[in-house]
């Protein structure tokens, strides 16, 4: 079976892979940022938000709408500062930089002129460290204001030293200045020195249908501005768990993405340029493709411009993504959990755990609540909820449908934020296998033991934690099918709280369903999980 890998779309020099050589004099204009005054800025934007008319015919041109747009496209350069040793004693063409760009930096001792003797070799000058600043990476970026602030991508920039930007049609490289970075959703921001730059036009990138027609823009492969064309392929896709880049570096995977999906031939150099509609209107800014080549074959990705919109006020205003926290720990909703909480369909996010003193405590969320609204969006699963609410401002009030008991009711709840030492709740996807085995009993090859201070000791159990511990699990059983294993400390059986090994057998045998919920402790994290009981 062939493998797909996620690219991201920076186009590096050529022959670069051959290697320089040479170590890098620091760690990049990233780190630097660390630790300095953040800007307090407000951008303006352009935005439109009107909807398309799709009763239209389809255009038989779109040089009205790339005329508009190309203004705004720049060519974004990083470097960095690499030193290198420069020996008077070696051959001329060793110390010459275009041998040292393609070929790294020589051993002085094979490649010094021959015929001299060890009294001039030590008469000659000493070899010195100099530093020169090489090509790392070339990718696209987007003017989003008449003030000169550009957005790009992360992995464009990063470990960069400097940075340029090229605008169309000039030959100049005007320097940029790195205003902050955000590896979490790939999206970087750049400033620019000048007054009214060609600032694209943003609208709501939720208004966009599959189907809807797109257009690419970039510098593919350092062969000037180039424009291509398709349509919205899919919305709200989620992360990838391959992640190499084109030079075959492993990569941190991103957290808070939720790309669009497009045939809009993206390629080597295209990296932040800008996804626009019909009219012209910035809605993602390019990002990735999956490959089995490491070249185009219609399935790329862009950052929605909603989402890429957040991260850049947050960096010009405060220096860093500040992002919102419910306080809730949640998980999938499968088909077993559905109807055993008699939902209406397997969709939403199941609160398994609420973290005490936060956002959801105080708005009354319970557990076994499942969230399935966030301010007027639809939530279908436990990411849609996490990238919501990772993208919404700390302190902000949030509207929250949510079923309990098979009735759907909404609360308010003001946000925490992402990373405040009152706490913190991880977002877990894990879907139990949902295949029935044979048995009656809940406890069917199962052994459960009490929960005594030794296993607490050796779970890191807290001490206020109730319930018995699983000790094994047969492979066979419907508690294996349904997820449970050894080292879970089962909390609840349905409604019914359990303290003991007494508890645990009586709410077992009160079970009447076709599936009962467990409530586990697990880890450090409370989950739920769904046991198919017929």
């Amino acid at each position: 079976m062939k493998m797909f890998r996620i690219v991201y779309r920076a186009a590096l020099p050529s022959l670069v892979m051959i290697g320089l050589g040479a170590a890098p004099a620091s760690a990049g204009i990233l780190d630097k940022l660390k630790g300095e005054k953040p800007p307090g800025n407000e951008v303006a934007l352009r935005i439109d938000e009107t909807d398309i008319d799709r009763s239209q015919p389809s255009a038989v041109s779109f040089a009205p709408v790339v005329d508009r747009v190309n203004p705004s496209v720049v060519s974004v350069f990083s470097y960095r500062m690499v030193r290198y040793l420069n020996d008077p004693r070696m051959a001329p063409w060793a110390n010459d930089p275009f041998f040292r760009y393609f070929f790294g930096t020589p051993d002085p001792r094979r490649f010094r002129d021959r015929g001299r003797g060890q009294q001039q070799d030590e008469d000659q000058p000493q070899a010195q460290t100099e530093e020169e600043k090489v090509p790392q990476g070339l990718g696209s970026g987007v003017i989003v204001t008449e003030d000169g602030y550009i957005l790009t991508n992360h992995h464009v920039i990063d470990r960069a030293d400097e940075v340029g930007v090229r605008l169309p049609d000039s030959v100049e490289e005007l320097p940029a200045k790195v205003i902050g970075s955000d590896p979490s959703t790939d999206i970087a921001v750049l400033k620019i020195e000048g007054k009214k730059f060609p600032a694209i036009a943003i609208t709501d990138s939720e208004r966009i249908q599959v189907g809807d027609k797109v257009l690419a823009i970039g510098n593919p492969l350092g062969v000037g501005q180039t424009v291509t064309q398709g349509i919205v392929s899919a919305k709200r896709r989620r992360p990838f768990d391959t992640d190499t880049d084109e030079t075959g570096r492993r990569r941190t995977r991103q957290v808070y993405e939720d790309y669009i999906q497009t045939d809009a031939a993206i390629n080597f150099g295209n990296s932040g340029g800008p996804l626009v509609d019909i009219q012209g209107r910035l809605i993602g800014i390019n990002s990735a493709i999956v490959s089995q080549t490491g070249g185009n074959i219609g399935i790329g990705f862009a950052v929605p411009m909603n989402i890429a919109r957040y991260v850049l006020k947050q960096l010009v205003k405060y220096g860093k993504v500040n992002r919102g926290m419910l306080g809730v720990a949640i998980q999938n909703v499968t088909a077993d959990f559905a109807a055993a909480l008699k939902l209406p369909s397997p969709s939403g996010a199941l609160v398994s755990e609420v973290v005490s003193g936060g956002s959801a405590e105080k708005a009354g969320i319970q557990p076994k609540d499942v969230i399935v609204g966030f301010n007027n969006r639809e939530i279908r699963d436990s990411h849609d909820l996490q990238v919501l609410t990772a993208h919404t401002e700390p302190g902000a009030q949030v509207a929250l449908r949510l079923i309990r008991d098979g009735k759907e009711q909404t609360v308010s709840a003001v946000l925490g934020q992402l990373g405040a030492p009152s706490g913190s709740a991880k977002a877990r996807g894990e879907e139990p296998p949902g295949a029935a085995a044979a048995g009656e009993s809940l406890f069917n090859g199962v052994e459960i033991t009490e929960l005594d201070a030794a296993a607490r000791r050796d779970l890191n159990a807290p001490a206020a934690l109730k319930g018995v511990l699983v000790k094994s699990v047969a492979r066979d059983s419907r508690a294996a099918d349904g997820g449970l294993a050894e080292g879970d400390v089962i909390v609840e059986i349905g409604e019914s709280p359990v303290a003991s090994i007494d508890d645990a057998q009586r709410a077992a045998e009160a079970i009447t369903g076709h599936r009962v919920l467990l409530r586990v402790w697990r880890q450090g994290a409370t989950i739920f999980l769904a046991i198919r009981m017929r």
